[in-house]
């Protein structure tokens, strides 16, 4: 499985191999407005379950976030930006300064996902960066799109793993001169 672009914007696609041929089919259409057709516009991060028939695809710059199964064919979409899901007042991302990240990586676990959040523009994280002023978001959710749990992390990360054996979050800080970070998670 693998996101890449599609009319009008982009989607999740699935592979089979038979043989010496593949297979390549559009399982969801991740485009949330189809008069942005642009890629970009939807970059985000996906995450599959497959013991548990469960992906997931959070978006960068849409406050949106997508739980499937591995069909595509049972979708909950929790969206953050308005009481409605309207089409229509989604825009493009367009710039440094003008786009909010909301979602940055998505990392399954055997029950849940854990889904990072910044909720600032990059300018802004940066400004705070550079004033020592590290947080990030890790928002919590069963494989049903539920959420459990929100963490706020006095770092700030882009690459993020779960060792759910020992309920442990490390990141990778690029500030600190060791730049791993463990973090205990507590439900």
């Amino acid at each position: 499985m693998y996101v890449y672009k599609s009319k009008p914007g982009k989607g999740i696609f699935g592979v089979e191999m038979d043989g010496d041929s593949a297979r390549i089919d559009e399982i969801v259409n991740l485009t949330l407005n189809k008069n942005r057709k642009s890629p970009f516009a939807y970059t985000g991060s996906m995450a599959v379950n497959t013991r548990r028939n469960r992906m997931v695809y959070a978006y960068k710059y849409f406050k949106v976030i997508k739980f499937m199964d591995m069909e595509g064919k049972s979708i909950r979409t929790l969206n953050f930006q308005q009481k409605s899901f309207d089409d229509g007042t989604l825009r493009m991302a367009d710039g440094m300064d003008a786009n909010v990240t909301h979602y940055m990586q998505a990392i399954p676990t055997r029950d849940y996902v854990y889904i990072t959040y910044s909720g600032r523009t990059p300018y802004v994280v940066s400004t705070e960066n550079n004033k020592q002023n590290y947080y990030m978001y890790i928002e919590k959710y069963d494989r049903n799109g539920n959420p459990v749990k929100k963490y706020k992390l006095s770092d700030f990360s882009v690459y993020t793993t779960i060792d759910e054996k020992t309920d442990r979050l490390v990141l990778t800080a690029y500030y600190y001169d060791d730049p791993f970070v463990i973090y205990q998670l507590h439900d």
